[in-house]
């Protein structure tokens, strides 16, 4: 019995990992799509980049000045900045056209076509 309960634990967490997995690409592929189309979306993943590393580069400098970190750490620092300062150019290179104040809706043709099971329009799903 131990031989098979180890057997359906694997199978069962291959299942799940393949399913999580799945979610993760699909949500991924959905994101890119809506960024294809959306510039202000576009324009605040930028910055959603440009927070995540400026908020490391903040922890790292914090943990250095504490004195948890040698200050070796710092040459490591510019890593972190190259990635701030090239998101934060990028969400300023975003081009919003000024009549754009929600998501576009209805005319557009997505990168990706998903079956939808549910039997709703997908833009119409809060998620």
């Amino acid at each position: 019995m131990s031989k098979l309960w180890m057997f359906l634990q694997i199978v069962v967490g291959v299942f799940v990992a393949a399913a999580l997995g799945g979610r993760a690409m699909h949500r991924a592929a959905k994101s890119a799509d809506r960024a294809e189309q959306d510039a202000k979306y576009r324009r605040r993943l930028f910055y959603r980049g440009a927070a995540l590393y400026g908020f490391g580069l903040f922890v790292g400098i914090s943990q250095v000045l504490s004195g948890n970190a040698p200050p070796a750490t710092l040459f490591a620092a510019i890593i972190p900045l190259l990635f701030v300062w090239s998101f934060l150019r990028a969400a300023k290179r975003v081009k919003v056209p000024p009549n754009q104040t929600e998501r576009p809706s209805g005319n557009y043709e997505p990168l990706f076509r998903f079956r939808d099971y549910t039997g709703l329009d997908p833009r119409m799903r809060v998620i």
